[in-house]
This record gives C-alpha cells, sequence and structure tokens, in this order.
C-alpha cells in the first residue's frame, strides 16, 4: 500500500521551501531598500518591460498548465498502458510531484525576476507586485491530498476507507 501521508509530506516539504525561497527573497529586499545602498534608477523603461513581460508570460504559463497537466483523467490515461497496477500507481504519484514541482518552479521565477528586476531598479512597490504574484501563484498551487486521493481512486487502488 501506497503511504499517502509520507507522499503527502515530502510534497509539502518541497512546497515550503520554494515559498521560503521567494520569502527569504522579499526579506532580502526589504533589507536591501531600508539601508539604500543604490539610487533608484526609473530610466530602464525597456528592461523594465521586458521583465514585466515575462512575469505576465510565466503566469499566464502557470495558469494554462495548472488547467492541463492536473486533470485526473489525463494522468490516469497516460498510465495506461502499464500492465501492473503498481507500476500505474508509481507513474501517476511521480506524474503529479513532476507537475507540482513545474507550476512551483514557475511560481518561484516570477519572484526571482522581480529580485532582479528590483536590484536593477530599486524599485520596492514593483517588486513587492511580483512577489505578490510569486506568493498567490504558489498559494493556489498548493499540494492537495485530495488530487493524489483522486487519481489513486480512479486506478482502483486507494479508496476512502483506506485512511
Amino acid at each position: 500500500m501506497i503511504d499517502i501521508d509520507n507522499y503527502q509530506k515530502v510534497n509539502l516539504i518541497l512546497w515550503i521551501a520554494i515559498l521560503s525561497g521567494v520569502i527569504v527573497l522579499t526579506v532580502i529586499a526589504l533589507v536591501i531598500n531600508k539601508l539604500q545602498p543604490f539610487e533608484q534608477d526609473l530610466n530602464l523603461t525597456v528592461m523594465t518591460e521586458i521583465l514585466f513581460g515575462l512575469a505576465i508570460v510565466i503566469a499566464i504559463a502557470i495558469l494554462v498548465l495548472k488547467r492541463s497537466i492536473f486533470r485526473v483523467g489525463k494522468i490516469i490515461e497516460q498510465s495506461s498502458g502499464l500492465p501492473q497496477p503498481e507500476a500505474k500507481v508509481n507513474f501517476v504519484l511521480t506524474q503529479l510531484r513532476r507537475n507540482y514541482i513545474i507550476v512551483w518552479a514557475l511560481a518561484e521565477a516570477i519572484g526571482t525576476i522581480g529580485f532582479v528586476y528590483y536590484i536593477i531598479t530599486s524599485n520596492l512597490q514593483n517588486y513587492l507586485l511580483f512577489a505578490l504574484v510569486s506568493i498567490f501563484s504558489l498559494a493556489s498551487n498548493f499540494p492537495a491530498k485530495d488530487t493524489i486521493r483522486n487519481c489513486l481512486a480512479n486506478l482502483g487502488y486507494y479508496g476512502p476507507t483506506h485512511e
């Protein structure tokens, strides 16, 4: 039997680590802003537009990926060619974790791009927008135990009676 709690615990550890990275970058930006070692340079309009555009593209990619890669039916369908139930379960769990990591990495990339933007321009308000979008993306892609249960239940491997 698959230990769903252990699998979920690992997912939570990964999610918290990525969220912590964004939070640490935000704290660093706040400390740097308090020290004000740089002068604010708003004349970098091309750089600003490129970084904002990149962040928007990544945010849209997160939305599209979430709607496409987290569909339980699609994940189950991909495992249908595997002969053994244990192999199907391992495939589904591996796919779920891979999908989560991809979305989380993209969300973290938004925060990282914002931090680079902040270092270049020293504009804290705009960085906080990047950080907010990054944290919101991570929060909205919290690793749900129900998704795991649904996939396993659709495989016929794990039902609500096996808590």
